[in-house]
């Protein structure tokens, strides 16, 4: 069997490396009071704290490769590579051939140009984006060595294996959604506001795959021995194979999802809201703030170019296996049928499936040290109750990031899946955010086992009417009376 896994991970690691943007999270801007449209994926209510009133959006990126079997080792840098063009080849690749199952993540997000606003009591946001997503679980160790190594692996021939459950799920999709966030509570301390987004789901390509039980024995590089497997997959890919991009983009389904978010400021300096110079003041913004959200609940019903298949309890010995010829996705279905079934026809079983989209619920908590400084720490655990499914990784950031009105600069440090710590950075210099959740990886410092990379192109938009700058006194007798009793905004 040819080495799939290391040709796929290899080309995605060119391709990746190549690209110029991408992180998932991206810790070093998502929680920051000047975040505006690029934190809303983190909570949608985020917009109501953000110290400009409109933001044009031009673009941002976002892109995350994260695995814990395959590493580039300390020494071999992504960036470095780029640079001076020597691209990185299979041979730089190492893998962690330890007996715990193997997982996989791969994120990419494109948002193209939109447009947020707000103004004391409520905000909007409409926006337009791509997305891909990937997620492998619970991948048997000597299944994914025999993926990346090919049959010729000669230790671990004639050695009966069992491969437990697996699943696997990926997805491109467009997506358009609206965004919209009110004031629930306003009076003396406190601050609550409330938002939820709303997006419709394009369906370009779908996949999954869920294993339940494979038995299987490798006798040599040309001889498997499939001896007991129960699986179904499904797919929704261009018709015939032909990757051109109207084929890509051609839908084969529909879905929706939405999101939900809450955020509670405690003693916040409306001064700091009101947009324009009024916002430069030394003072803080609040003393804290808490946030909860519920993220990307959905799904797509794949219905076009879409089939399912399934094997119970079927078996076969496979002598030449390492030389059969692919010729497409069609040819590779009914192949796979005749030879655990039979019969080309019989494994499938329907056209139509769905996919339900990388779920999470997301706790944040913002301190302001001084006004410029902030300390914040944010949890993401996946819902991932429902299959087939993309699984979203669990991540806990913290963050310390040191905030002006033209730039800022952050430094997270998160944990990934419970399990690797990484150490990121994170810049925003006048329209420009730029960072990495995983910096250390780009820089060859540590054995890198992922990386990601995100930027974006942004103008916050100055209120109009706020051009000539109050005096100090004006600012002082403001703040004596700060936060005078409004009432409850119980009619919105």
């Amino acid at each position: 069997m040819p080495g799939i896994f290391k040709k796929i991970f290899c080309n995605a690691l060119m391709f990746l490396f190549v690209l110029n943007c991408a992180a998932q999270e991206m810790w070093g801007i998502a929680n920051s009071n000047y975040a505006g449209i690029m934190g809303l994926e983190l909570n949608p209510a985020s917009f109501l704290s953000d110290p400009f009133k409109r933001e044009f959006h031009l673009v941002s990126a976002d892109i995350m490769l994260q695995n814990d079997y395959l590493y580039l080792p300390a020494g071999k840098s992504p960036l470095i590579s780029l640079v001076t063009f020597k691209p990185l080849t299979q041979d730089d690749i190492r893998d962690r051939f330890t007996t715990p199952s193997k997982n996989a993540y791969g994120n990419f997000f494109l948002k193209v140009p939109s447009y947020a606003w707000r103004n004391d009591l409520w905000s909007w946001n409409v926006h337009i984006s791509l997305r891909q997503q990937i997620s492998a679980r619970d991948m048997a160790y000597h299944f994914a060595k025999f993926l990346w190594e090919g049959s010729d692996y000669t230790p671990l021939h004639e050695i009966d294996f069992r491969a437990g459950p697996f699943k696997v799920a990926a997805t491109t999709v467009g997506e358009i959604g609206v965004t919209h966030s009110r004031v629930l509570y306003n009076y003396e301390t406190d601050f609550v506001t409330a938002g939820a987004t709303v997006n419709i789901l394009d369906g370009m390509t779908g996949i999954y795959v869920h294993n339940k039980n494979l038995d299987y024995n490798i006798y040599n590089d040309s001889t498997i021995y499939i001896k007991n497997i129960t699986a179904n997959y499904g797919h929704a890919l261009p018709n015939k194979g032909e990757y051109s991009i109207l084929n890509i983009i051609e839908p084969k389904g529909i879905g929706t999802t939405f999101s939900l978010g809450m955020q509670w400021m405690r003693n916040r300096d409306p001064l700091a809201y009101k947009g324009g110079v009024l916002s430069k003041k030394p003072f803080k913004k609040y003393t804290w703030k808490a946030g909860a959200s519920l993220l990307d609940v959905g799904f797509i019903r794949y219905k076009n170019l879409s089939e399912t298949f399934a094997f119970e309890n079927d078996s076969n010995y496979w002598p030449g296996f390492d030389t059969t010829k692919f010729y497409g996705i069609a040819y590779t279905d009914s192949l796979l049928s005749q030879r655990l079934k039979g019969n080309p026809l019989a494994s499938k079983d329907g056209e139509k499936f769905t996919i339900y989209t990388p779920a999470a619920i997301s706790l944040q908590f913002d301190y302001s040290i001084t006004p410029h400084l902030y300390a914040n720490a944010t949890v993401i655990h996946p819902l991932y109750a429902i299959t087939p499914a993309v699984r979203r990784p669990a991540q806990t950031a913290f963050t310390l990031r040191y905030e002006r009105r033209h730039w800022e600069i952050a430094v997270p440090v998160s944990l990934y899946e419970y399990d690797a710590i990484r150490v990121g950075i994170g810049a925003r210099i006048g329209v420009l955010v730029i960072g990495s959740d995983n910096a250390l990886a780009l820089t060859g410092l540590t054995d890198a086992y992922g990386f990601d990379l995100y930027f974006g192109i942004k103008w916050p938009l100055e209120e109009r009417g706020n051009k000539a700058k109050p005096s100090w006194v004006k600012i002082a007798l403001h703040i004596k009376k700060k936060e005078s009793a409004i009432p409850a905004l119980s009619s919105l």
